[in-house]
């Protein structure tokens, strides 16, 4: 997955969102795009990014966070696309 690559290099993508997953039709495979506010993990972070719909409680709290942000949004993105089915 994705994500789990981008977490063990010490990214944080922090946009997760249906926009920005790409599906393959022919072989069912996912693909993440637009990496325009990924960062370093290295620190917690602080700053407003993201999409309302889709971000963590941590980012509407301005509370600092890590990466479990991106996990957050990917379970909306899961649901949303499971619900369509």
């Amino acid at each position: 997955m994705s994500l789990d690559y981008l977490h063990k290099t010490r990214i944080i993508h922090r946009d997760v969102k249906t926009e920005n997953v790409l599906i393959e039709n022919a072989t069912r495979t996912c693909k993440l795009c637009d990496f325009g506010f990924s960062r370093s993990s290295g620190s917690k972070g602080m700053t407003f990014v993201g999409s309302e719909w889709f971000e963590a409680p941590e980012i509407m709290f301005c509370v600092e966070y890590d990466e479990t942000i991106d996990i957050f949004s990917y379970g909306i993105v899961s649901f949303f696309f499971f619900s369509l089915s």
